[in-house]
């Protein structure tokens, strides 16, 4: 996290005007000028949810925070620890974009579920509920169209900027096909 911590302020460097210099723990510059610069501002994505110093360095650095698989209420909860950060920071929270890839199975109808995490899990004497066990302690979502309609409008409502949906089924065209056809026009 230290490294982290100091490469955000050379990549900051970096970017800015002219040629710089930085002296760190891990990283040090003379006189360095990186180009071409970024044409216009490029944003600073950081990823993570650690509560201690992920999150501090989203508040006080980052355009943008990426997640992973959180559920509305953990989403709801690590919004307010980031909301607590960026207070100390001087920063307005709904000023840092939120996003999160989601992994999942969705389907128009439980049997289409049902048989994407039968193939993922290889398991074909687990029962249903089995199954969506096993996704949810993961926090991975498990459902159909309108329950996922559902659960990103959750989402959406505390504040998530978006989500990248990422399909398991990676021998099949089918699950991206239907999420281009049947969720992305509405949810946009």
């Amino acid at each position: 996290m230290d490294r982290l911590e100091e490469g955000i302020h050379l990549i900051k460097a970096l970017w800015a005007e002219g040629p710089q210099s930085y002296r760190g723990q891990y990283y040090r510059l003379d006189e360095a000028d990186c180009l071409p610069k970024p044409a216009g501002k490029l944003p600073l994505v950081i990823g993570g949810t650690g509560e201690l110093r992920t999150l501090k360095l989203v508040a006080e650095h980052a355009d943008e925070w990426s997640s992973v698989n959180l559920t509305p209420d953990l989403f709801a909860d690590k919004s307010a620890v980031l909301a607590k950060h960026c207070a100390v920071a001087g920063r307005d929270p709904a000023n840092v974009r939120k996003s999160m890839m989601l992994f999942g199975f969705v389907g128009p109808d439980d049997a289409t579920v049902e048989g994407l995490l039968r193939r993922f899990y290889g398991d074909a004497a687990a029962t249903t509920a089995a199954l969506h066990a096993r996704s949810a302690e993961r926090r991975m979502f498990a459902g159909t169209t309108q329950q996922l309609l559902d659960y990103l409008g959750a989402l959406a409502r505390l504040g998530m900027h978006e989500v990248q949906l990422q399909h398991l089924a990676f021998e099949d065209d089918s699950p991206p096909e239907y999420l281009t056809a049947e969720i992305a026009p509405k949810v946009k």
